[in-house]
């Protein structure tokens, strides 16, 4: 996937719920830790998912993933009933103990939580 990731591209993966499968959170945190020198976690309410949410691994490729890269039109923001700019930076602020999990992989830590 990276070698076909061009400029300005972003890799996102399903990551599960750090609140049911940190270990798979972590495998998935430590790959990208491998792949790629920039990497973040985030993660979604999905009322339908087990759990209530769900997160994404993302490697981006000269983007920055925190701040969106540009705002929908206002004519489409009112008919959006989710996605806002304060949304998508929500996303990237994680529970403390999901917070330590990134810190432990960003400084090559385990390669898996258990």
């Amino acid at each position: 996937m990276k070698s076909a990731l061009g400029a300005g591209g972003i890799i996102a993966l399903q990551a599960e719920s750090v609140f049911l499968h940190q270990a798979i959170v972590g495998g998935v945190m430590a790959s990208m830790a491998r792949l790629f020198p920039v990497w973040d976690c985030a993660f979604t309410l999905v009322p339908t998912y087990t759990g209530g949410s769900i997160g994404v691994c993302l490697a981006p490729l000269g983007v920055e993933l925190r701040e969106p890269a540009c705002l929908p039109a206002p004519a489409v923001q009112q008919h959006l009933r989710y996605y806002t700019p304060a949304i998508h930076r929500a996303a990237f602020v994680l529970p403390a103990f999901a917070e330590r999990i990134v810190a432990e992989m960003r400084s090559g830590g385990a390669s898996e939580v258990e």
